[in-house]
């Protein structure tokens, strides 16, 4: 079957873009957003094996369930969010939360009213994500925003038990959406860093070649209705004089409202505002995509000296890993083959809601924010994980 590689979904993009819009009324779009590229590659994009290496700068941070500590010292940080802390003992487990787009730390409420009973939960704003970030425009490459959560993450355990500075096992992780992606990054990078983690809804399993029989179908339902029109946006915002960030946050609106009219899909509420800045994610993943493709740089894992190791690893390659994704939705964000590498490994479980019963009917809607539309049995499901035995990882 003939293949198309990924790095050249960019382009092809690009001209559906051309074909919809007119390529008269593109040339411009196109012209800035190919120097922006250029600009970002001269700069360099893609940070070395420098960028292995923890520095000062980190995200702030709240704390539920344990001692408060808002991570103030963190330079160029998030400002922290002003929900409450409660008081709790040193030694409860700490719990790290990142969530995806188009969300914030409030996603995870329902797991934070669950947990912090017994747990310390630790939750981060991503960078723009929030309306009290304070951040390049540009944001972050995969490489620095993966070894900015990492500093965070050490920085929330210094001097605790869980702190491998003090021969402890790490930090129990919990993601979803882009946080996965991150997380599952920042666990490669830094294995001692994360004793035990939960994936919600999105895997990773890498860049591969998509058959032409699905490629148009992609094209328009994750290309230009999606992502790169989450780019434009995000671009608007960085690059119009002035009024750029509120024209790309109104473009933003019906995009993201569209979302509640899915079906089979459940929308949490935001605290703050949606904004364009966050798309930025999205603009290093098809760069990314890109630039690796035709050679122009290393691949990630070429980079960060992790080439040839599975999505996630640990000791003995058996790091304890509960996937649960949402079966009640139009497409999954993951693979049969990332399921068959749980489903192989010695601490590894796969879970699914809104699998439909007799009459083809599910209790609740069970899309893609499954920690809000299905929480009780996602958080009973990862106490049971989180306090069960996996043996030498522990």
């Amino acid at each position: 079957m003939a293949l198309i590689p990924t790095f050249l979904f960019g382009p092809l993009l690009l001209i559906s873009w051309g074909l919809l819009l007119g390529f008269h009324q593109t040339r411009l779009f196109a012209a800035s957003f190919l120097a922006l590229i250029l600009l970002r590659v001269v700069f360099g994009l893609v940070a070395g094996s420098k960028a292995q290496t923890f520095g000062k700068e980190r995200l702030e941070y709240t704390v539920d369930g344990g001692e408060e500590d808002d991570g103030s010292s963190a330079s160029n940080a998030l400002r922290p969010n002003t929900r409450s802390a409660s008081k709790a003992p040193k030694m409860k487990p700490t719990i790290f939360f990142i969530h995806g787009w188009p969300d914030n730390s409030s996603v995870w409420d329902a797991q934070v009213s669950h947990f912090s009973k017994d747990y310390r939960c630790v939750r981060i704003n991503l960078p723009h994500f929030s309306s009290s970030s304070r951040h390049p425009a540009m944001g972050y490459s995969f490489d620095s925003l993966v070894t900015l959560l990492a500093s965070t993450l050490a920085h929330s355990l210094s001097g605790r038990p869980e702190s491998p500075e003090g021969g402890g096992a790490g930090a129990l992780l919990m993601v979803h959406d882009w946080g996965s992606w991150y997380g599952m990054q920042l666990q490669r990078r830094y294995p001692q860093l994360v004793r035990k983690m939960v994936v919600l809804d999105v895997a990773w399993v890498g860049y591969k070649p998509v058959p032409i029989s699905k490629a148009a179908g992609m094209l328009v339902a994750m290309g230009v209705a999606y992502q790169y029109y989450a780019i434009f946006t995000w671009y608007v915002s960085i690059t119009v004089p002035f009024v750029g960030p509120h024209l790309g946050g109104w473009m933003m609106l019906p995009f993201v409202s569209s979302f509640s009219q899915l079906p089979r899909t459940s929308y949490p509420d935001r605290e703050t505002p949606i904004n364009a800045m966050m798309n930025y994610p999205y603009f290093y993943l098809h760069l990314s995509m890109f630039l690796e493709g035709v050679g122009l740089v290393r691949g990630f894992d070429d980079r960060h000296g992790i080439a040839g190791k599975p999505p996630i690893y640990g000791s003995a390659e058996t790091l304890p890993v509960l996937f649960i994704y949402g079966a009640d939705k139009g497409f999954k964000f993951h693979s049969e083959k990332f399921e068959a590498l749980l489903r192989e490994r010695k601490n590894g479980e796969v879970k699914a809601v809104g699998v439909r019963g007799e009459g083809g009917k599910v209790k609740k809607p069970a899309g893609h924010w499954i920690q809000d539309s299905c929480s009780d049995e996602i958080n009973e499901w990862s106490r049971e994980f989180f306090e069960k035995s996996h043996g030498a990882d522990e």
